[in-house]
């Protein structure tokens, strides 16, 4: 059995379109072929290169017979388009190139074959997975290469990959090729939904007469399900009883390229509204229009892809719906006191129906329309609801759902307070003091609010000598900050440092110090 591989396929492209009168040597198609395959070790064989060319005239010159990527061991004179050389090679299986030089009139050309000398040789099998590990929802890529135990020549044939007794799939070795890049051919396999865990992989090489059966095996470990986020929107709200209400509900995957497929699920606190598929990265879209008024306690449950992606539930999101009787409401917003960061802000609904029955049903607090929670409305017509606002402009919106009686009402215009930064003070140490002109000075700044808070104040702390600025320094997690002086002058020194805030936290100036710098006596 033998496997060749003529090199000069583009030379036969190129003697097709040659055009007439082409300026140039001509070219030439090199086939090599063996007297016997296989033989004995220690046979004589007799190699023998045809070489023909295009136009007039039979290629002259010389061939070069060569194991791949070695030394020519013998080269033999062209006569009437044929050189042949008679060899013996060590045992083994060799990969045979002949090589026309060329000369004035013909352009060079090469052939290949496979020799073997003696028995089937062995192979080496060298297997492995990339990535490994790998988290579900990869792919895997397994490679096997095949080389020769003796001899250059090149496996051609099949490996097949298994997982225990479980065959995953045969990818076919790489054509011979003549680029001298070794004996080792390589066969290549993606797969995909592997179950997490330690799989046994097996690559098995089939052989090709030359070349002998060969096992490699290895571990490919396969993590848990990827760790997915779901997340949920819903759109206007409040709404009002009957008006469409858009849903979007959407997966993603943490670490990994692909997209979670499958089904969410959307729920008003445990009753199933709705299910809908996800997948390719796009979100799953809703559309509802029975929902009750009132509050409803929105979740999305994304139910899984085993083996490659895990489930989630997305935050709850409150969704109001207005409705209700025909009496007509209104309702308004107040708050009491200046609120500050870090503090509780207590903010109150009234709504308004008239001399009547008093309303009830719910009232749902929103600021810059993202809810903050829904409260019953109680018997004098007042809901209220506490909160930490962040530090900065602050809008709130009030929706009240309206009952059998009474329609729903919404707050006219956004209520707009300003919370302000928490105060803090400053306090700053010297380190030491008095301290030589020759010393260096640590100056250490700390920060307190006025409250307890998380996270503590952060940003940057001046230090002055007067009016000179000294330098500034970061805080740290615990509201310190430290500045090195290397030098001051001798003399006192009042210094002081300002605390610039940093939005949630307000600016404060520590109480000036006196630092003296000692002149060092000079002794002689």
């Amino acid at each position: 059995m033998r496997t060749r591989v003529i090199l000069a396929l583009g030379a036969l492209l190129l003697l097709s379109a040659r055009p007439v009168g082409a300026v140039g040597p001509s070219p030439t198609v090199t086939e090599l072929s063996s007297s016997a395959d296989p033989v004995d070790a220690g046979q004589a064989v007799s190699l023998t290169a045809s070489v023909s060319g295009e136009g007039a005239g039979t290629p002259t010159g010389t061939v070069s017979f060569a194991e791949l990527g070695q030394s020519p061991f013998g080269i033999a004179a062209l006569a009437g388009g044929l050189a042949s050389i008679t060899v013996t090679l060590p045992a083994g299986v060799r990969q045979v190139v002949a090589t026309y030089g060329g000369n004035g009139q013909f352009s060079g050309s090469s052939d290949s074959l496979t020799q073997r000398w003696g028995p089937p040789v062995p192979v080496q099998v060298a297997a492995a997975g990339s990535p490994n590990p790998a988290p579900s929802g990869f792919g895997v890529t397994l490679t096997a290469t095949v080389s020769p135990v003796a001899g250059a020549g090149l496996a051609t044939g099949h490996v097949t990959f298994s997982d225990g007794s479980t065959v995953l799939g045969v990818a076919h070795l790489g054509p011979p090729d003549l680029a001298g890049d070794g004996p080792g051919r390589t066969a290549t396999l993606t797969v995909s939904g592997l179950a997490a865990g330690v799989h046994a992989i097996t690559a098995t090489y089939s052989g090709d007469g030359h070349l002998l059966v060969g096992t490699a095996a290895f571990s490919e470990v396969i993590g848990p399900p990827v760790t997915t986020s779901t997340t949920l929107s819903s759109s206007p709200s409040p709404s009002a009883r009957g008006q469409a209400l858009s849903v979007t509900i959407g997966v993603t995957a943490q670490g990994v390229s692909t997209f979670p497929g499958g089904v969410v699920t959307l729920l008003d606190g445990g009753t199933v509204l709705a299910t809908a598929q996800v997948g390719s990265g796009s979100p799953a879209l809703l559309t509802l229009t029975d929902l009750a008024p009132g509050v409803h306690e929105l979740t999305a449950e994304y139910g899984g892809e085993p083996p490659n992606f895990a489930p989630s539930t997305s935050p709850t999101v409150t969704q109001t719906v207005l409705g209700g009787g025909s009496a007509a409401t209104s309702i308004s917003l107040a708050a009491s006191g200046q609120p500050a960061f870090g503090q509780p802000l207590a903010v109150r609904a009234t709504v308004w129906a008239g001399p009547q029955t008093a309303p009830t049903g719910t009232v749902t607090f929103t600021s810059f329309g993202s809810p903050l929670g829904s409260v019953p409305l109680g018997a004098d017509g007042t809901a209220s609801l506490t909160f930490s606002p962040a530090a900065g402009p602050l809008s709130l919106d009030a929706a009240y759902s309206g009952d059998a009686t009474f329609a729903a009402s919404t707050t006219p215009q956004p209520y707009g307070l300003l919370v302000l930064p928490m105060a803090t003070s400053l306090t700053v140490v010297a380190d030491p003091n008095p301290v030589a002109v020759t010393q260096p000075v640590v100056l250490t700044g700390h920060v307190t609010p006025a409250g307890a808070s998380s996270p503590g104040p952060a940003g940057q702390v001046s230090f002055l000598d007067g009016a000179v600025p000294l330098g500034t320094a970061n805080l740290d997690a615990a509201g310190t900050a430290t500045l090195v002086v290397d030098y001051m002058a001798p003399g006192s020194h009042l210094v002081t440092a300002q605390y610039l805030g940093d939005g949630s936290y307000g600016a404060s100036d520590s109480t000036p110090f006196t630092e003296t710098v000692e002149q060092v006596p000079i002794t002689g």
